[in-house]
């Protein structure tokens, strides 16, 4: 179905109807007051956010209005991107949204799936998973020439020495996807979280990783100006969301779960300099 036919069947008006320019995994329209997302062969996803937007409505998501056999219909949220604005905040303001982002994550991290494991398969041994995950991407990259040979060796040197910290672990529904425009403020000063269509299951700490990446990997937009002070978002969460920082070793954790992202990264931007600069500090700080 068109974005026009959906609308006129749950008798919405689509006038004003236009298509984002900021889609990655499904289609995006938009009218003055909903977002219809149609996801076409990302069945996924589509299964994720229906689940989710049904099962959890949570207080910092938009509501869904109503969904059909491959869209779903949601409230339209306006807000400035947290994630292009960062930078410009002030410690106050800093603060503020940092102490509403750990209530999200508390929140999402600590939502039961049970019943939907078919849609949050977990891993049979996280640390086993990921492991193997940076070891192929590894093998991968190296003989296809985007990475640097010497570098690729490091992470897995790196990662066959640090590995088994991830045994200890706390499973929890964990959000991987903050595009710069998918962690908003409205003018309230209220905090949104879009987009659930890769949603996993996971180590509750696993989470950090997608904010650790508003000071590391900028790479959504080439020209978007690196973030600065995005470093103080973790900061920040240290003190808000303790739990998720009381893992042994979290910075070790945190570096194998950035291997993951940056390598995956460059299977798609091969040789990229941010994503190899982000892979030297992950193993080299330890």
């Amino acid at each position: 179905m068109t974005p026009q036919e959906i609308l006129s069947k749950h008798r919405l008006n689509y006038s004003d109807l236009k298509k984002s320019s900021i889609s990655y995994l499904s289609d995006v329209w938009l009218t003055e007051k909903y977002a219809i997302k149609i996801y076409g062969k990302n069945s996924e996803g589509f299964e994720k956010e229906c689940w989710f937007y049904y099962r959890a409505a949570p207080f910092y998501a938009p509501a869904m209005i109503d969904y059909g056999e491959d869209y779903i219909i949601l409230e339209r949220i306006y807000g400035n991107s947290i994630y292009r604005n960062w930078y410009k905040l002030s410690p106050e303001i800093r603060e503020d949204y940092a102490k509403q982002i750990a209530e999200i994550i508390t929140d999402l991290t600590s939502r039961s799936f049970e019943g939907a494991e078919d849609i949050f398969p977990i891993p049979d041994l996280w640390e086993k998973h990921v492991k193997n995950r940076i070891m192929l991407l590894c093998t991968e990259l190296d003989a296809g020439g985007k990475i640097p040979h010497g570098l690729s060796l490091s992470v897995k040197e790196f990662t066959e020495e640090y590995w088994r910290i991830l045994e200890d672990h706390e499973y929890g529904l964990c959000y991987s996807d903050l595009r710069y425009d998918n962690l908003l403020a409205d003018s309230n000063g209220k905090v949104w979280l879009l987009d659930y269509e890769t949603l996993c299951a996971a180590p509750k700490d696993y989470i950090l990783d997608t904010f650790y990446r508003m000071s590391t990997s900028p790479l959504w937009d080439k020209n978007e100006k690196n973030i600065q002070g995005g470093n103080t978002l973790m900061e920040l969460l240290r003190k808000y969301a303790p739990y998720l920082f009381s893992y042994p070793d979290i910075d070790k954790r945190i570096a194998l779960y950035s291997l993951l992202y940056e390598l995956d990264m460059l299977r798609y931007y091969p040789n990229d300099p941010l994503a190899i600069k982000n892979i030297k500090e992950a193993v080299g700080k330890f």
